[in-house]
């Protein structure tokens, strides 16, 4: 339907990748659904992300133009790994840097990113809620360097309120998600080392759950600049 809801009810449509290379091709008997999906909030995960699907498209294309500019020469780049072992699915990454980062690159070659993340409450009936994250990191030719790194409710959110911990005390919960962060002054690509537990929660009450997120931030950061660093190499 023009809706792009699928007549009659309940229809379903399926993709099936056909390939000669049998020998690559896992058994369906093994395959689990979860290890791919993007979702990272779903109650009926049985098992955590662990395959990364092949690139199919350059992120780099989908940021704002201000960010291609950067000026940065070749020389000095430093190549992050574009094969880097994330824990979400390329899909995912490729989702999230679209709709949810954004990136600057300054004069300095330094580098500003916004994240916004966007879960609900575990509790009080699933209360949406938005965070941001500001991370600033140093040029490529210092190693990507994370400078800095906050997370602080989005403007205008209420929903962080709703949350067990806020309710019950606020001041410290708030205090403890101000003065987290995570692997400043160490390189981009120290998250990949960096273990961490995974925490589908959508809510910020536990240490564990804000880490398993900011970890997710800057898989995502080192995505995008993955892309950019491919981008400038190449001239497109």
């Amino acid at each position: 339907m023009d809706t792009g809801m699928l007549q009659p009810k309940k229809s379903l449509l399926a993709l099936f990748g056909i390939t000669p290379h049998l020998e690559k091709v896992d058994r369906p008997t093994r395959l689990i659904p979860c290890e791919n999906c993007s979702l990272p909030s779903c109650q009926y995960r049985r098992v955590p992300y662990r395959r990364s699907l092949p690139q199919i498209e350059n992120v780099l294309r989908l940021q704002p133009s201000g960010s291609r500019d950067s000026g940065i020469r070749t020389k000095d780049i430093v190549t992050l790994n574009p094969n880097a072992r994330y824990s979400v699915s390329t899909q995912a990454l490729q989702k999230w840097s679209r709709e949810r980062l954004r990136l600057k690159i300054l004069d300095d070659h330094s580098v500003e990113a916004r994240f916004r993340y966007e879960g609900t409450t575990c509790s009080n009936f699933g209360r949406p809620l938005e965070f941001d994250y500001h991370i600033r990191l140093g040029s490529a030719g210092e190693g990507y360097k994370i400078v800095d790194a906050t997370c602080v409710p989005a403007p205008g959110d209420t929903g962080h309120t709703y949350m067990c911990e806020y309710t019950s005390n606020a001041e410290s919960l708030m205090r403890s998600i101000a003065s987290e962060k995570p692997l400043v002054g160490r390189s981009l690509k120290d998250v990949f080392a960096w273990e961490r537990p995974y925490d589908h929660s959508g809510c910020y009450c536990s240490a564990e759950s804000r880490d398993h997120k900011f970890g997710l931030v800057l898989e995502v950061l080192h995505y995008a600049l993955v892309h950019y660093e491919e981008s400038k190499n190449t001239g497109l």
